[in-house]
């Protein structure tokens, strides 16, 4: 059977990405490229996409997707329901993304608390300015 996309587009062949997206995408794609912890897909259309890296995690004893960097949330929002059946085809129930990478709450989520916060010092960067991205997070298999 077909399955439904909604216009949206799961993008995870490396050699293509590769071929077909230069700049600041692919700078970031072949920089976390040799880290075997980390999983990278587009998800987009053409001329509109959106880099995302996760980690398969467990939660809830269930396997899960959690996402430690996306290039664009406005565009993560709205191709979310293409995201999460790739995931839940590939057997993982859950994505799991920090409020603070989204603009705004998706429709159907679980807002959980209690987290600490993310320390930094800086007189002219806020914490949304703050990402995973070249970060102990990525770099390591924590």
């Amino acid at each position: 059977l077909p399955i439904p996309s909604f216009g949206w587009r799961v993008e995870t062949d490396s050699g293509r990405i590769d071929r077909d997206f230069s700049g600041d995408l692919a700078k970031k794609w072949l920089d976390h490229a040799a880290f075997p912890w980390l999983n990278q897909i587009l998800l987009g259309r053409p001329g509109n996409w959106c880099h995302i890296i996760y980690k398969r995690r467990s939660f809830k004893g269930l396997p899960s997707a959690s996402i430690l960097y996306l290039s664009d949330g406005e565009s993560f929002l709205q191709g979310l329901a293409t995201l999460q059946l790739h995931f839940l085809l590939r057997g993982m129930v859950s994505t799991h993304v920090e409020r603070r990478m989204l603009p705004a709450v998706p429709r159907i989520a679980k807002i959980r608390t209690g987290f600490n916060t993310k320390q930094f010092k800086s007189d002219t960067l806020t914490s949304d300015d703050i990402d995973y991205l070249y970060s102990e997070s990525v770099a390591l298999d924590l």
